[in-house]
């Protein structure tokens, strides 16, 4: 017997999750906030609120994600997974304040919203 397939999250259901996952969604901000600050970094307009909502389903697994996105002065997204996984990206586009020669791309966040790891991507300075 084949497992029923998840169907898109929409309209009411769509809200719901919204409102069920801020906890976690807003720790994940907080964290990835966190880090830019302390590159430098504001992240103003990155917050639960300003963010604009929709599902995604995952191809390998099926699952439904709630992504969050933000595309005014912050550009990001964040996905928060069934069972608490995250992966989450903000672009950042800037030199690196002690780093010569390096670019800061973008704050990453994934793993598990109980135990979230994070990194500022770096590049070579592309100029």
């Amino acid at each position: 017997m084949n497992a029923p397939v998840p169907q898109a999250i929409v309209g009411d259901d769509l809200s719901a999750r919204i409102s069920q996952e801020r906890d976690a969604g807003e720790k994940v901000i907080a964290a990835m906030t966190s880090l830019a600050d302390k590159h430098g970094i504001g992240l103003t307009g990155l917050g639960w609120d300003q963010a604009n909502f929709s599902s995604a389903k995952d191809p390998f697994s099926g699952e439904e994600s709630l992504v969050a996105r933000w595309a005014g002065k912050v550009r990001g997204t964040l996905s928060l997974r069934p069972g608490g996984w995250i992966y989450g990206e903000v672009d950042v586009c800037q030199p690196h304040p002690t780093k010569p020669g390096m670019w800061m791309e973008a704050v990453v966040a994934w793993g598990h919203v109980d135990k979230i790891k994070m990194e500022m991507r770096l590049l070579d300075n592309p100029a």
